[in-house]
C-alpha cells in the first residue's frame, strides 16, 4: 500500500469518526429538521413534566381551613385600674366559658401568677353554701422573702371565696329569687355557679392586701364579672374587648 492510499483511508476513517475536526452532515438531514424533531423533543419533556407535577398535587392530602364558631368562644373582658395608694396598675381578665369562669387579677406584665380554684356547692338538705378553695399553681406567696407567708395565703383565700360569693348571689338575682335561695344542690353534683379559676399575681408591695384595696380589687372583678355575664346572655358578639 503506497502512502497516498494510505492517507485517503485515514481521511475516510476520519469522517466516519468525526475526527477530522469538519462538521459532518448526514444525507437527507437538513438543519431545519434537525431544529424541529428538537422543538418536538422538548416539548415532550415539558408536557411530561407538567403531568408529573398535577400527579403530584393530586396525590397531596386537600388542605382545610378551620375557624372556630363564635358561639365556642369565650367571652373575654379586659379592664385596667390602678390599685394603693402608689396606684400600681393592675390588669383584670375575665373568660366565661360553658363550665368554668376565669377571673385574673395581675400586676406583672400579663403573668398569672397563683391559681386559685373555687367549687361552691349548695345543700337543700340545710339550707347551706359551702366554698371549697385549693390551690392549683403556684404556693400563693409573693416571692419577696420574709415571714407574713400563712398571712398572705389566707388573704388571697379571703379574696378568692369574696369573689365566688359576689357571683353566687348575683347569679340568684338574675334567677329571679333572693339572695339566699339554693338553686341546686350538692346531691346532683352541681352548684350554682360553674367552677371558679382565679389568677392572683400581684407584686410584693401590694401582695398583703389593705381593706382598701382589697374591696377595690372585689368590685372591680365583679363589674367585670357582671358586663362579661350581660354580653354572653345578650347574644351579642363574642370577643375580646379593650379598655374603656
Amino acid at each position: 500500500m503506497t502512502s497516498d492510499d494510505g492517507q485517503k483511508k485515514r481521511e475516510r476513517g476520519g469522517q466516519r469518526t468525526g475526527l477530522t475536526g469538519q462538521e459532518h452532515h448526514c444525507p437527507g438531514f437538513s438543519r431545519s429538521l434537525f431544529t424541529k424533531v428538537h422543538n418536538s423533543y422538548s416539548c415532550c419533556v415539558h408536557v411530561v413534566a407538567t403531568m408529573s407535577a398535577v400527579d403530584h398535587a393530586s396525590s397531596l392530602p386537600p388542605s382545610y381551613s378551620y375557624q372556630p364558631s363564635p358561639s365556642s368562644l369565650p367571652t373575654s373582658l379586659i379592664r385596667t385600674i390602678t390599685l394603693g395608694d402608689e396606684e400600681v396598675e393592675t390588669c383584670l381578665i375575665l373568660q366565661l366559658f360553658s363550665d368554668r369562669i376565669f377571673i385574673s387579677i395581675t400586676q406583672l406584665s400579663g403573668k398569672v401568677g397563683s391559681l386559685f380554684l373555687c367549687n361552691v356547692e349548695e345543700s337543700i338538705v340545710d339550707n347551706s353554701t359551702t366554698y371549697n378553695i385549693r390551690t392549683l399553681l403556684g404556693t400563693g406567696v409573693s416571692s419577696r422573702g420574709g415571714g407574713g407567708g400563712e398571712r398572705e395565703v389566707s388573704i388571697r383565700e379571703v379574696f378568692v371565696r369574696r369573689l365566688a360569693e359576689r357571683i353566687v348571689k348575683h347569679t340568684r338575682k338574675m334567677a329571679g329569687v333572693s339572695e339566699t335561695t339554693i338553686l341546686g344542690g350538692a346531691e346532683d353534683g352541681t352548684g350554682p355557679i360553674p367552677p371558679l379559676v382565679v389568677g392572683l399575681g400581684l407584686k410584693p408591695e401590694c401582695s398583703i392586701l389593705s381593706v382598701q384595696s382589697f374591696n377595690a380589687l372585689v368590685s372591680a372583678a365583679m363589674e367585670l364579672y357582671s358586663g362579661g355575664w350581660e354580653r354572653s346572655h345578650a347574644g351579642g358578639i363574642v370577643g375580646m374587648e379593650g379598655s374603656d
